[in-house]
């Protein structure tokens, strides 16, 4: 949020995640502003669903970024992915 095309520098942009499926109890949510392998916020267990990640990311430059979520709940695990365009300034 917001989805993209805006111009340069991108900065504080919130990412929100939402599961779903049938496992049941606490999730824990991890947060990759660039999908490069090192997550920005790694919540500890926690009830919320959806969770938004506030002010989280920050997008410097005009290409393309894909941000990563993956979360754990009930001993299973997802990922997920957003491409987030930055367009010219």
């Amino acid at each position: 949020n917001p989805p993209g095309g805006t111009t340069p520098p991108l900065n504080d942009v919130d990412l929100i995640a939402d599961v779903g499926g049938t496992a049941t109890g606490n999730i824990i949510y991890q947060f990759d502003c660039t999908n490069n392998g090192t997550y920005e916020l790694t919540t500890i267990a926690t009830p919320t669903d959806p969770y938004t990640a506030v002010d989280l990311c920050d997008y410097p430059l005009q290409t393309t970024y894909t941000a990563k979520v993956q979360v754990t709940r009930g001993g299973l695990t997802a990922t997920g992915t957003v491409t987030i365009v930055i367009a010219p300034g």
